[in-house]
């Protein structure tokens, strides 16, 4: 949550996203003033895992 941007709604959010073989990534909520182009913090931790390992990566969940 630390590097959340929400200037908005000033509600930092942060998300966590576990791999199968134990590899976590974060993420963190992203705002802009076009709220269609705002980023839920959730996705930005798939986005990141994504990035990262490729679209073989298998999730097992997004602890809340």
């Amino acid at each position: 949550m630390k590097h959340a941007h929400a200037p908005y709604s000033n509600f930092r959010v942060g998300a966590a996203f576990l791999t199968t073989k134990g590899e976590l990534f974060a993420g963190c909520n992203v705002e802009n003033a076009s709220y269609g182009l705002s980023n839920c913090a959730e996705r930005t931790a798939i986005f990141s895992a994504v990035a990262e390992l490729g679209r073989k990566s298998r999730s097992v969940r997004l602890p809340w």
